[in-house]
């Protein structure tokens, strides 16, 4: 067996206690002997060094919960490979297990074209754990509003919240409008400082570990800091309130809605959610999947809402909740989608990536131009801090994340060129595809221009070139193409287009 290492840390001490301290009180209210007192001992100890990973496998010990129904299977075909021995941390090369080891990594899921490419646990940990998700559930709640929409069962994301949820007139809520919480610019006040015990953040917590209910708990929110949809601030009841929205909007459950929407991915193990005491899910951080499973969810997004052939999420709400939309950027220079965090690469090859984020380390990272997708669960005590070089947890996953994804990932750099011209053209497309270059003729499809201008014509010159590569699906490209055939000097435009799989011209 794995031993799990405890490590001697400082900085996180005065968090710990004050969250502890909290748990504590709260859980000794409902302190009756068997069941109860077992939880009141996990919630106690749940961030111990040497029982947080073991408690974040195993949330149902220390908290209400209710089983998510969803088909169980575990069907993404393998083909793994050994991580690439270094990564990128800040312009500099570190050695790949020190990184993964300094993040506390619990487990790491990789895929590439939908294929597991890498798989590993850690820390004691196996692959049929259902690893607490914390703020990654905040992405899978976004992911239901798509259909929501769709359906026009929620008729506008600049409806004011209390069209949906008339309880929250008079509360700090009224005014801001789904798409203001939906990115976290709702403007209400809100402490999310876990070591201050009077925090709004540990208020939440009591509520929760007394058995109350989060929707009272969130009319009492009554005060307000900004006006709503100018300034962006990481507020994690605007979650609880937009899955509010989508409970009465829908008239179903989260749990339902989830199974509805998600349940045709198929799950490793039994999914379920921690709720409060009236069995409403806790949708802002209550999750808990296998790692394989939350690499699915990252699929799921990476194919832009399809699944074997059945488009579960509209594709335009997949790309609208990717992208940056919030009215400023975090304190680490990161921006905010509808429930998704979005690095702010204006150019490269990373433009486009995006991620959801847990604290302690926890990652579902999607990178399209590379056709990859990386699960990370951690257990990781310094999340909130940075290292002793400067950079901060989150940051330093995200060059983790994009470093592998660089070196693992299908890449479609400089791509294409035509050379020569007439009876000397050659048209090829070069693919990047982990490490290994591979070069494909593609001058068939300059051969073929004749046959759209009319072949009767006498072409005594042609030349063309690439215009364009996009990826359509794993393993397929398309490739545009143009150029111009000469004719009794006349100039002919034509194009073309091209599409690769594996290496192989498959047709026009």
């Amino acid at each position: 067996m794995t031993e799990i290492r405890v490590k001697r840390r400082r900085r996180v001490w005065p968090i710990l206690l004050a969250m502890l301290a909290v748990l504590a009180i709260a859980f000794a209210a409902w302190a009756l002997p068997n069941k109860r007192l077992s939880r009141i001992i996990a919630v106690t100890t749940l961030f111990d060094a040497d029982k947080i990973v073991g408690n974040f496998s195993n949330m149902d010990r220390a908290f209400n919960t209710r089983a998510l129904d969803v088909p169980i299977r575990d069907d993404l075909p393998r083909a793994l490979e050994p991580l690439p021995d270094t990564v990128d941390i800040v312009g500099t090369d570190r050695p790949t297990e020190d990184v993964l080891a300094e993040l506390d990594t619990t487990a790491l899921v990789i895929l590439r074209d939908g294929v597991v490419i890498h798989e590993d646990y850690r820390l004691g940990t196996g692959a049929d754990d259902r690893r607490i998700s914390w703020s990654v559930a905040k992405s899978f709640m976004s992911g239901l509003y798509g259909n929501a929409l769709a359906s026009g069962q929620i008729a506008s994301l600049d409806d004011d919240i209390t069209v949906y949820v008339p309880e929250l007139k008079g509360s700090a809520y009224e005014g801001a409008s789904l798409r203001n919480i939906l990115n976290m610019s709702s403007g209400i006040r809100f402490n999310e400082n876990y070591m201050d015990q009077s925090s709004d953040i540990n208020r939440m917590g009591r509520t929760i570990a007394l058995g109350g209910s989060l929707d009272d708990y969130t009319m009492e929110l009554t005060d307000r800091q900004f006006e709503p949809g100018t300034d962006w601030q990481y507020v994690s009841m605007d979650t609880h309130v937009a899955a509010w929205a989508l409970r009465r909007a829908t008239g179903k459950s989260l749990h339902e809605l989830f199974e509805q929407t998600y349940g045709p991915l198929g799950f490793k193990a039994p999914p379920y959610y921690t709720t409060d005491g009236e069995g409403v899910a806790f949708a802002l951080g209550g999750l808990n999947l296998t790692t394989i499973d939350y690499a699915k969810f990252g699929q799921l997004f990476l194919q832009e809402g399809a699944w074997e052939g059945e488009q579960l999420i509209p594709a335009d709400w997949v790309r609208a909740s990717t992208v940056h939309s919030a009215p400023g950027l975090s304190d680490r220079g990161v921006g905010y989608g509808y429930q998704w965090w979005v690095p702010q690469n204006t150019s490269g090859p990373e433009q486009g990536d995006y991620f959801a984020v847990g604290i302690y380390g926890q990652y579902v990272y999607v990178d399209p131009a590379r056709n990859i997708v990386i699960a990370k669960n951690a257990a990781d005590r310094e999340f909130a801090f940075a290292d002793e070089v400067g950079t901060h947890s989150m940051n330093k996953n995200i060059e983790l994340l994009r470093s592998l994804s660089a070196q693992l990932g299908t890449s479609l750099e400089p791509i294409g060129r035509c050379e020569g011209e007439n009876e000397t053209l050659r048209c090829t497309v070069t693919l990047r595809d982990n490490g290994e270059v591979r070069t494909i003729d593609i001058t068939p499809a300059v051969d073929r221009f004749p046959m759209q201008l009319g072949p009767e014509r006498n072409y005594t010159e042609r030349r063309a070139q690439v215009d364009r590569i996009e990826r359509i699906d794993a393993g397929r490209v398309r490739v545009h193409i143009s150029g111009t055939l000469t004719a009794d000097g006349v100039d002919y435009a034509a194009s073309d287009t091209v599409l690769i799989s594996e290496g192989v011209e498959l047709r026009r």
